[in-house]
């Protein structure tokens, strides 16, 4: 198994990148640094694409015209060489499988990764994206967290581990960048009504930021990634710390009552159930436990309270009735529909105008 020390390089910098930022800081063109080296035309794109060797010659050219040592030149191609031949090894079968295990296109696609042909890069770039020096590491670590994984989306969740393991991170990369107070379960749940209240607003640039903030106040940061080929998760909900908790949404449905009912339903794994769990939910996989159905009854009561819930289910079904009803709840309309709809009252292709649509940026 390949293991890295902490100064060793994970990336490939030609000597040419080196060149080309000094050119064009010292605004001399390919035809003069040509010229000054002495070289014909074929020589200057071998050398400026990393497939001509800088030797000793070259070196004394170089310092002469761009400034550093002879030294620094050499040493420069050295390293640049050194780090092409080991980033060229072959993975062994272990790694070879586990780099097999993830969504890369899709990684790369979204640039959770950087784009590269070479096996050998992806796999060290994906242990990055982990932040892990091995596969050992990775295996310890994320071992230790599917086993307190408390719900598993469907029952073929194994065979998409590596798509559910790529998207958690990602929420735990963005939601490293989101300042929280300390978790406050009290203030939190104090704010659902405000939070409630964005459900009217259309716009994902408007209510996500204000949500957010909200949340983060109460110790939660709130991310939005899309999900990768093989997750189908519609959220999750993970502590990253004692004091601070991730809700990752994906947008799934693409519409405001398939994201708002997600987001409550975290938000009841969080108030309602033990810290030291992963919940990973997709609320149309057809498969419930008690946590999950605690989850969805806590997250339909939010969106339409017990009081409402005998008038939505007996009232006229039409559009202008719907509309005022929804007004009058204080919610968007698209989320009737949908609870309507989730409680059989109405078929899923009824009333399907009345959503928010949105769509990837």
């Amino acid at each position: 198994m390949i293991t890295f020390k902490e100064n060793q390089p994970t990336w490939i910098s030609a000597p040419s990148e080196t060149i080309s930022d000094i050119l064009f800081e010292r605004n001399i063109s390919l035809d003069e640094f040509r010229l000054l080296l002495e070289i014909s035309e074929n020589k200057l794109k071998q050398l400026m694409s990393g497939k001509l060797e800088i030797n000793e010659l070259i070196a004394i050219k170089l310092s002469n015209i761009l400034g550093a040592s002879q030294y620094f030149w050499l040493e420069r191609e050295r390293q640049y060489r050194e780090t092409l031949l080991i980033l060229s090894e072959d993975l062994n079968d272990s790694e070879d499988s586990w780099l097999k295990y993830f969504p890369l296109k899709d990684m790369k696609t979204s640039g959770w990764i950087p784009k590269t042909i070479s096996k050998f890069q992806q796999y060290i770039y994906c242990l990055d994206y982990f932040n892990v020096k091995n596969l050992i590491e990775w295996q310890s670590k994320y071992q230790n967290q599917h086993a307190v994984v408390a719900f598993k989306k469907s029952q073929c969740f194994d065979s998409e581990q590596g798509a559910i393991d790529v998207w958690l991170r990602q929420g735990e990369i963005l939601s490293e960048k989101i300042s929280c107070q300390d978790w406050n379960k009290t203030e939190f749940i104090t704010k659902l009504a405000l939070i409630r209240n964005l459900t009217r607003e259309k716009l994902p640039s408007i209510f996500i930021p204000k949500l957010q903030e909200i949340c983060a106040s109460c110790g939660v940061a709130v991310v939005i990634a899309k999900a990768p080929s093989g997750c189908k998760a519609s959220g999750a909900t993970k502590f990253i710390t004692k004091q601070k908790a991730m809700i990752i949404l994906s947008f799934r449905h693409l519409s405001d009552d398939h994201f708002w009912f997600s987001f409550f339903h975290e938000a009841a794994h969080l108030i309602l159930h033990d810290n030291n769990l992963i919940f990973i939910d997709d609320e149309f996989s057809g498969f419930t436990d008690d946590l999950e159905s605690e989850a969805n009854s806590f997250a339909q009561r939010t969106l339409i309270p017990d009081e409402y819930e005998y008038e939505m289910k007996s009232m006229r079904l039409d559009i202008r009735t719907i509309l005022r009803f929804s007004k009058k709840i204080g919610i968007s309309s698209g989320i009737v529909v949908g609870q309507l709809q989730k409680m059989k009252i109405v078929p899923y292709n009824h009333f399907n105008d009345l959503k928010i649509r949105f769509k990837w940026s």
